[in-house]
């Protein structure tokens, strides 16, 4: 089910026009659970999947009875490992598009994050040097020896391209909006 979620919140055919994850049908059809579970190539039942979303507080459901992605990682009640959860998609996702590179010829070593969805901004200054003294410093250490491995030739059969990217960001949270009494 995480990797479910996970093609959910990423696969533009389940997306709208500001990249969130879209209503879902029960019922067959292209943008039902049906064709998100063949879209995400899991060995689970559509069947399954509908029961397992219901029981979860990561999906709602509209007045439409349609599905409502309400939180990127998959939980069930009772069994909230929100951050374990996200961990283990990720590295399923990773896993996924690991066995799917011969189409892509690339391949994705490790991809890792973490993200909290609010916090204080003016609390978070000595993390962000600590996030930037730590990942400079990483970079340092293995610049040298990737550099070391350029190919004079880059035309030739076998070669490739590799990269290692180390960021960090904040955004300032939107206010709400609140009518004015007239």
């Amino acid at each position: 089910m995480g990797i479910v979620m996970s093609t959910w919140y990423s696969s533009s055919n389940f997306l709208d026009s500001e990249c969130s994850p879209i209503p879902l049908s029960s019922r067959p059809g292209p943008k039902s659970v049906f064709a998100l579970v063949r879209a995400a190539r899991v060995p689970i039942s559509t069947a399954i999947a509908i029961e397992l979303m219901h029981r979860s507080p990561s999906i709602g459901v509209d007045s439409l009875g349609n599905f409502v992605a309400q939180r990127r990682e998959f939980v069930l009640p009772d069994f909230a490992v929100p951050r374990a959860a996200l961990v283990i998609e990720r590295y399923l996702d990773t896993l996924h598009r690991n066995s799917v590179s011969h189409k892509r010829k690339s391949v994705l070593l490790l991809e890792r994050n973490c993200h909290v969805p609010e916090v204080n901004l003016k609390t978070i200054a000595p993390i962000l040097r600590d996030i930037k003294k730590r990942g400079s410093a990483y970079i340092d250490s293995v610049n040298g020896d990737i550099e070391e491995l350029r190919r004079k030739r880059s035309r030739r059969k076998g070669s490739g391209e590799m990269s290692v990217h180390i960021f960090a960001w904040t955004r300032i949270a939107r206010p709400a909006k609140y009518k004015r009494d007239q």
